[in-house]
């Protein structure tokens, strides 16, 4: 338990009132990964503050107990939280709570399956950290867009935005962050078959996890770590990793990761070839795994589950179970495919809008710069064409006579038009045409003149 936790915990000891709901929801925040103490903390904040009407204490419980139930895979339910605390971050302009609700929110449409509205969220709780200047918080958002391109299956801008969170985590010490930037990049790296590198990285996490007690992060480690030891043949390297995480898992009361952990202890029992295969452990281990799997819905891990049951019944000569497993494995599989090619096609698109609105703001850009070009070209004619009390008459009736601004815009474009119009001309043809409206030039000259002498002495 980390120093802030045990000073929360002393102040907590004799607050009361709305000083006691802010410790409370701060608490709670602190201790987001041991969830249950998380929501308990949360649940008393929140019905103090109705109780004295303090609609600060509520949001900041909802924003809690939001990411909890986020965490614990019940997604939509998760947002409705964040939607009931975003009126009032919004109306009072707490920043700080807004990009924590948006955030959160993101990651909830990113595990549905629904990446464009994640990214969108996602980029816009990053445009307000920019502006506030917030890289602690920064960091944690930057961690979320690049988790949805790994979903999109893109791991160069995955790691591109991983990469910047690690940098923003390690400029503001924010080690809890950090502990969950290396896992990822370890799951990138992973993705990549670079696996001494995401070694490196996981080995680097575990370490952080433990000293910042990330328990969720320290659990993700271990299985991950695991799976890469089983893709190099290292099964009692896996075995003991698998061991600890599925400890770790039931103890912080996390589902996916205890399933995770269960079918790594399967399928260290049933590939192995040293003396701890174990046939009997890796059908019960693989089984319990496929019942959390389809519980909580995940496809992935429902398809894995299967292959392995497949190949141990196989193995066992129960042909019957072998084929069960083997066509709920190819179901699965095709659902997969089909997922992964919609997610890689769903990148295309984001990609191509969002190449389609850089183009779009580099063409505004453009205009804007030309525009501001034509001006610095015509005021520079005009500067010279016009006598110096003329040219500053002008400019103090654009800068006070919105009408007159307007009738000046009028004569720029005139003038440019005739001197258009004029260079197409031959030497001849200019001088008569310069003869004509030389009176006519001059008599004009000359009022505005005396309008110019009247204006500054009134």
């Amino acid at each position: 338990m980390n120093e802030k936790i045990i000073q929360l915990e002393q102040q907590l000891q004799s607050a009361h009132g709305t000083a006691r709901i802010d410790l409370l929801n701060e608490l709670a925040w602190e201790l987001q990964t041991i969830q249950e103490r998380a929501l308990d903390l949360a649940a008393e904040a929140i019905a103090l503050s109705k109780e004295i009407g303090y609609e600060k204490g509520q949001a900041y419980s909802l924003r809690t107990q939001a990411f909890c139930y986020y965490s614990s895979g019940h997604y939509d339910l998760a947002k409705r939280l964040i939607m009931e605390a975003m009126p009032y971050a919004e109306r009072e302009n707490d920043h700080t709570l807004q990009i924590q609700l948006l955030n959160t929110l993101a990651d909830a449409h990113r595990r549905l399956a629904e990446f464009s509205s994640a990214l969108e969220i996602g980029f816009k709780a990053l445009k307000m950290c920019q502006q506030e200047n917030d890289n602690y918080i920064e960091a944690f958002v930057l961690i979320s867009i690049g988790l949805v391109y790994m979903s999109l299956l893109d791991e160069t801008k995955a790691l591109e935005y991983m990469l910047e969170a690690l940098d923003k985590c390690q400029k503001t010490g924010n080690m809890h962050g950090e502990s969950i930037t290396v896992n990822n990049l370890g799951k990138i790296y992973t993705t990549l078959e670079k696996y001494d590198d995401a070694l490196k990285y996981y080995e680097r996490g575990l370490e952080i996890c433990r000293h910042v007690g990330n328990r969720y992060g320290e659990v993700f480690a271990l299985n991950d770590m695991g799976r890469i030891h089983l893709k190099l043949n290292q099964y009692d390297l896996a075995l003991a990793q698998f061991q600890l995480g599925l400890t770790l898992a039931k103890q912080v009361g996390h589902k996916h990761n205890q399933m995770v952990a269960l079918i790594g202890l399967g399928e260290c029992y049933l590939l192995s070839q040293t003396s701890f295969r174990d046939l009997d452990k890796a059908a019960s281990h693989l089984t319990n795994a496929l019942e959390l799997a389809e519980k909580i819905q995940d496809k992935e891990e429902i398809h894995r589950a299967h292959y392995l049951l497949a190949t141990l019944y196989q193995e066992v000569n129960q042909p019957q179970q072998a084929l069960y497993h083997y066509q709920q494995y190819h179901h699965y599989q095709s659902i997969l495919f089909a997922e992964r090619s919609n997610r890689q096609l769903t990148n295309v698109q984001i990609q191509h809008h969002t190449d389609q609105t850089r183009q779009a703001l580099d063409n505004l850009r453009n205009q804007y710069h030309q525009m501001e070009e034509d001006y610095q070209r015509l005021k520079s004619f005009l500067n010279e064409l016009l006598p110096r009390q003329i040219w500053q008459y002008f400019r103090e009736l654009s800068d006070t006579d919105p009408q007159r601004y307007q009738k000046l815009k009028t004569l720029f474009s005139r003038t440019a038009t005739f001197l258009k119009k004029a260079a197409q001309l031959d030497i001849s043809e200019l001088n008569a045409l310069i003869k004509t409206i030389t009176p006519t030039l001059n008599a004009t000259l000359k009022r505005a003149k005396q309008k110019t002498t009247r204006h500054k002495s009134s």
